[in-house]
């Protein structure tokens, strides 16, 4: 027997309510995820503690130091990697915040790139100038001997930047030479065990914090040294990527995604709750 979708069983509003064909159940959670997906609304969302801390050790940097950022993500870890990488530069650029990336893998800068250009088309990066709000230093290769160079002296580490300027030609490297002019080090990757080369020689030789920013799931280890080892704040993935873009107010991927889940939950209670409700009133009824 073929069942019409269009048609609506039942006498009363009650009835009428409970013999709603699953179309409609389907349809209707179909229409909130694709709105949510175009357009985050910014639902709450639950955040977590040391993303919270990260966010506010990020935004209260002080004036006359720069963030680190350096990164071991790689092009290929993008699905997991967007929603954090764009929601932290577009709190670096809305908070004025001076900041200097370079990557650990080969294909790091490639990613960078990306984001960036995504970056660029919202608000906050309206008015930033490259070079003097922040720059992109490209490949650092040798692993944690060049941290080791990169920590003393960022100019004798890379002498251009990853586009071929010459370092001395670009604002903001003229007050940045060395971890004395730094405040945190954003370090990220997708391993779960790199931490432990940022924590030796950035905070354990020279004090400066980090924050930790590795893949979902990949905490086990950044736990160790947070709060108060070494590790600050610690951003979780897509996931806290998510938790920054509410934090922060810079509603992206991360959002769209939490949103519609929320949604497609909130539909699927809503509708057991009139089924329910159609259930028990046809039952009063007869």
């Amino acid at each position: 027997m073929t069942i019409n979708p269009w048609e609506v069983r039942g006498k009363s509003i009650i009835e009428k309510l409970g013999g709603l064909h699953w179309f409609w159940v389907g349809g209707t959670i179909l229409i909130l995820i694709l709105i949510a997906t175009v357009h985050p609304l910014g639902l709450p969302i639950s955040t977590t503690k040391w993303t919270e801390d990260a966010y506010n050790a990020i935004i209260n940097v002080p004036k006359d130091k720069v963030i680190i950022w350096e990164d071991e993500w790689s092009i290929t870890g993008l699905a997991e990697a967007e929603s954090a990488h764009t929601a932290l530069m577009r709190i670096l650029f809305a908070n004025n915040i001076p900041f200097i990336m370079y990557g650990q893998s080969a294909d790091t800068p490639s990613l960078q790139t990306y984001i960036t250009n995504i970056v660029k088309k919202y608000p906050e990066a309206q008015g930033k100038v490259y070079g003097r709000d922040w720059v992109q230093l490209g490949f650092l290769a040798g692993g944690e001997g060049a941290i080791v160079l990169l920590a003393e002296d960022i100019h004798a580490a890379f002498k251009t930047d990853y586009y071929g300027t010459p370092l001395d030609q670009l604002p903001l490297m003229d007050k940045v030479r060395s971890y004395r002019d730094v405040s945190i080090v954003i370090s990220g990757s997708s391993s779960q065990t790199w931490v432990e080369t940022p924590v030796r020689q950035w905070y354990i030789k020279y004090n400066v914090p980090l924050i930790s920013y590795t893949l979902t799931g990949g905490t086990v280890l950044s736990s160790t040294y947070y709060p108060n080892k070494g590790i600050i704040g610690i951003i979780e993935g897509s996931h806290g990527g998510a938790e920054l873009e509410f934090l922060g107010k810079v509603f992206g991927i991360g959002q769209a995604q939490s949103d519609a889940k929320t949604l497609a939950f909130l539909t699927v209670a809503g509708w057991i709750i009139l089924g329910n409700i159609s259930f028990l009133g046809s039952r009063r009824k007869k």
